[in-house]
């Protein structure tokens, strides 16, 4: 349930800015009904937020998804596996 798993991944998101799992969850969501720009711009400013406030760079997991969302790989089938947040199939 994508929209479900949307949801859940803003609330926590709102609750921890630099959740990066949470980020993850909401790229793929957005990736799984076409809207991989929403994507995109989820890792932006995540990327941007880390930046400024923490001083650092997402995690390799989270960049590799970004990677894979530009180049058109299909990645929402990965939830589980990938351990994001939530379990969705």
């Amino acid at each position: 349930d994508f929209p479900a798993a949307l949801s859940a991944g803003f609330k926590l998101q709102d609750a921890e800015r630099d959740h990066e799992g949470a980020t993850r969850l909401i790229m793929r969501c957005f990736a799984a009904v076409g809207l991989r720009a929403r994507a995109e711009c989820q890792y932006e400013s995540l990327c941007d937020y880390l930046r400024q406030r923490l001083g650092v760079e997402p995690t390799h997991e989270t960049t590799a998804l970004a990677r894979q969302l530009k180049s058109g790989r299909r990645v929402y089938g990965e939830f589980a596996e990938r351990g994001d947040v939530m379990m969705v199939r």
